[in-house]
């Protein structure tokens, strides 16, 4: 199970999260562009926000000659792997608390908490090398 909810879990958390993102969070239930959170709500989520574009602006990206990320650009998709990636972790722990803990998998070393973010990358595309 740490397998499938490091993977399609973190998938829907990911999609899930979408829907209360920088572009997200300007529609309604039915879809329409309302602005329908409260001054404090929006205030707290652009500050929140602002600590993802700074953390992501930090990165540099080797493929592009060491330039920057722009964490503004890409502020969506951040949020939405952070929220998604949190989302399926706590699923996973309440899951394992209402069951009985999975066994090792024969020829690894890793535990399933581990394995649960070695899918994650899987499904992401990350590499330890790079590339």
């Amino acid at each position: 199970m740490s397998l499938n909810f490091g993977g399609i879990g973190m998938v829907i958390g990911h999609e899930i999260t979408h829907g209360f993102d920088d572009n997200g969070r300007h529609y309604d239930k039915d879809g329409n562009m309302v602005d329908w959170w409260s001054n404090s709500s929006a205030s707290n989520f652009n500050e929140k926000s602002q600590c993802i574009v700074d953390q992501y602006g930090n990165f540099t990206w080797d493929l592009a000659g060491g330039q920057h990320l722009c964490g503004v650009n890409t502020l969506g998709e951040n949020i939405a792997d952070n929220g998604g990636i949190r989302q399926a972790f706590k699923a996973y722990k309440r899951w394992l608390s209402q069951h009985r803990p999975e066994k090792a998998l024969p020829g690894l070393s890793l535990s399933h908490e581990q394995l649960f973010f070695v899918n994650f990358a899987q499904v992401k595309g990350i590499s330890t090398d790079g590339n």
